[in-house]
């Protein structure tokens, strides 16, 4: 996670590092998706039916659940905090991935997603700008 690479230099200062003592290491083990912490989110993910075996055999969250759907997709929810590593984890799916609660967080997967299809002069799906 640390590149260190990056590291131009080090330097060694006389201040004192205290933990708070309201500090819960356990609780953000348990509600961030990865190592950033904020307030968790109620997330509802729809994978489609050949991307779900995969999720489902993975453990991607403590709090989550998987709900198999008829149609051979499957829903995951989870409640977790770190929006920025959430959204990057969903943007990894591509199209096999939609999200379906919060609706900011659909909207920001959306919003980012139109605008890489821009990128790539995409209107629509199978129309490309001319």
């Amino acid at each position: 996670m640390l590149a260190v690479e990056r590291l131009l230099s080090i330097e060694v200062t006389g201040t004192a590092f205290k933990v708070a003592p309201t500090f819960e290491p356990e609780r953000y083990e348990q509600q961030a998706f990865g190592v950033i912490w904020d307030e968790p989110i109620d997330v509802a993910i729809r994978f489609r039916q050949d991307q779900a075996p995969y999720v489902a055999e993975r453990v991607w969250h403590p709090s989550q659940s998987v709900e198999p759907q008829p149609d051979g997709s499957l829903i995951l929810r989870l409640r977790a905090g770190g929006r920025f590593e959430i959204v990057r984890w969903i943007l990894g799916w591509g199209d096999a991935a939609e999200v379906l609660a919060p609706s900011d967080l659909r909207d920001q997967v959306g919003t980012i997603l139109s605008s890489a299809a821009a990128r790539y002069g995409v209107i629509s799906p199978g129309t490309k700008a001319g």
